[in-house]
């Protein structure tokens, strides 16, 4: 949904820790997880996925 932003929360594989990133373009940002092309995470994949996100209007609800 444009102009919503997500918190949403990675468990790697390769350690079992999780991640927590929050973007306005989900789908997006999580083709660039599993590509590798994110530097927070490139070491630690694969990730096992998503296990939680939330939804909000404006990035200042997300911090």
């Amino acid at each position: 949904m444009e102009g919503f932003y997500f918190t949403y929360v990675l468990r790697s594989e390769k350690d079992n820790q999780n991640y927590t990133g929050y973007t306005h373009d989900l789908p997006s940002r999580l083709e660039a997880h599993h590509a590798g092309e994110v530097d927070s995470t490139k070491h630690r994949r694969p990730a096992v996925g998503i296990i939680g996100t939330s939804e909000h209007p404006t990035r200042s609800l997300e911090l």
